[in-house]
């Protein structure tokens, strides 16, 4: 799957954080060029952004990467109360 995405937001700053993870548009106009544009890439091409975007996903979404932030951020609100 290419992601084709809301240009606004979490999408945009979560899933979507340059054209070699997939596409945010605004317009419909948009939409539909990104759609084109897709479908008349080279099939190497596809594969290759598929790659890429799963390759970013991993490395930011895994269960790894949740843990370790989750104990970050639980560490920082017992920094914060600590001082209060």
């Amino acid at each position: 799957m290419i992601v084709v995405c809301h240009d606004s937001g979490g999408p945009k700053i979560d899933i979507v954080r340059s054209d070699k993870e997939g596409f945010c548009c605004s317009t419909v106009e948009e939409y539909a060029e990104t759609i084109e544009r897709i479908l008349s890439m080279p099939e190497h091409a596809r594969k290759e952004l598929r790659k890429s975007a799963r390759h970013s996903a991993l490395e930011r979404f895994s269960p790894l990467i949740f843990e370790q932030e989750l104990v970050s951020k639980i560490t920082e609100l017992t920094a914060i109360k600590k001082d209060n």
